[in-house]
């Protein structure tokens, strides 16, 4: 870190920084706004954090201090030269509020520029009170939150139950990671709903609820390098759901809490485990994206169409399709949690007891929206019982406009790459049935 990082952390003198301040700042090359692009306006909002925390928290007459000199920051005094620092920090490529802790290890709290004063003054107090008494920072704001929720809650639990929890995303959605050196600044995206990461003696877990599905876990096998996702239904009640995840009504977060408790040994079948692996060639390829559990055969040859045998009709969807395409589509569903999804025959090459699967073929065109509303409805009327939903999946584009159709008819659109038959989502409501996409070490700052 920088020296006028130093100097700020005193008490408007020139003594020696807080040893763990200098640390912070020697093993940091983050910056901070200086004089010439801090304007009046951060100089009134630092002069309103330090008012809302004496006013909230008058345990902390005396320890505070406003450094209102560049850069500008927030000072609570602990004891001797040991302090917690809350500032404005310049990662490589945003900005955002962050608290530092007086150890040389301290992990940084960082909330977005937007949180409310109120909450960053309860932050820095929490922070605070913690080391001058040496207790944990209580929930929410132990996990980076400024309110309780499921999340929050779930993460206490699991907690209290001996389960190691390292990260919990929900209102706040930004986080350091990468290089102690240079740390980057990640925000989430909206795809990933909210959650909580946890690890276990064999794997990394995350518990996430998203609007398309309800509640998911995803869980990082360390001895197979990749993620899966488990059959909640079938975990927790002993049947196969046609959906990924369950919806947050049937299961309570103490139920959850206590599922993921028990750990893999629990849920071993609740894996599509039968898909672990159908060659170990070279050229096999992942069934989703980079970290996919479950490599099976790429099809061949890859520079046929994906969807041989006949021509396309005119209708633009195959009527028949290579058993390897097919069973590269099959198996990808069924690792996303699409239950009873199997091959067909060569008139629906894909069948599902829920949905219509629907692989397109032979048209160059985008999806449109009119194309989209004719399968849609098609799906609908395949069901002998109930209604059928679509799941498309082609290998061209889609229209905007189709894409926000298909989030209304609660449909799901993938794209098939040609080269891999990998499926990669292509409208927002597929987008939330993704598993993740980077190993859970990519998540976090690098270990001391």
């Amino acid at each position: 870190m920088i020296k006028e990082f130093a100097r700020s952390t005193l008490s408007l003198t020139t003594d020696p920084a807080p040893p763990a301040v200098q640390a912070f700042q020697e093993r940091t090359h983050v910056s901070f706004p200086t004089g010439d692009t801090t304007a009046s306006g951060d100089f009134l909002r630092f002069r309103t954090l330090e008012n809302t925390l004496l006013e909230r928290h008058p345990d902390l007459t005396g320890r505070v201090e406003f450094n209102d000199f560049d850069p500008l920051l927030l000072k609570v005094t602990l004891s001797g030269e040991r302090s917690v620092v809350l500032a404005r920090v310049n990662f490589e490529r945003r900005t955002a509020w962050t608290i530092v802790g007086p150890t040389p290890h301290s992990e940084p709290s960082v909330w977005a520029l937007d949180t409310s004063v109120d909450v960053l003054a309860d932050a820095l107090h929490a922070h605070a009170a913690a080391h001058i008494l040496g207790t944990p920072v209580p929930s929410p704001l132990r996990w980076d939150e400024g309110e309780t929720s499921d999340m929050t809650r779930l993460a206490d639990l699991l907690d209290a139950a001996g389960v190691r929890v390292r990260r919990v995303v929900a209102g706040n959605r930004w986080f350091a990671k990468g290089s102690r050196g240079a740390p980057e600044l990640e925000l989430v995206g909206e795809s990933a709903g909210v959650y909580v990461d946890a690890e276990l003696a064999d794997s990394f877990v995350r518990i996430s609820v998203k609007p398309a599905t309800g509640w998911l876990v995803d869980a990082y096998i360390r001895d197979l390098g990749a993620w899966g996702r488990l059959d909640l239904a079938h975990a927790l009640w002993g049947r196969q759901a046609a959906v990924p995840g369950v919806p947050t009504t049937e299961v309570t977060v103490e139920e959850m809490a206590d599922l993921i408790g028990k750990g893999l040994d629990r849920w071993n079948d609740s894996f599509p485990w039968k898909l672990t692996i159908r060659s170990t060639n070279p050229g096999s390829i992942p069934s989703n994206q980079q970290h996919a559990l479950f490599p099976v055969e790429a099809p061949e040859p890859i520079h046929r169409t994906l969807f041989e045998d006949a021509p396309p009709p005119d209708t633009g969807v195959s009527t028949t399709a290579s058993r390897d395409i097919a069973r590269t589509v099959v198996d990808q569903l069924t690792v996303l949690g699409f239950g009873n999804v199997h091959l067909g025959d060569s008139v629906a090459p894909v069948r599902s007891h829920g949905y219509d699967v629907q692989l397109r073929d032979g048209v160059r065109k985008d999806v449109s929206l009119a194309e989209l509303e004719r399968l849609n409805g098609l799906a609908a009327a395949s069901g002998e019982e109930v209604p059928k939903r679509l799941i498309l999946v082609t290998d061209t584009g889609i229209s905007r406009q189709a894409a926000v159709f298909a989030d209304r008819a609660k449909a799901f659109v993938f794209r098939i790459d040609r080269s891999t038959a990998r499926l990669t989502p292509l409208t927002g409501r597929t987008r939330q049935v993704m598993l993740p996409d980077t190993a859970p070490p990519d998540h976090d700052l690098d270990p001391w």
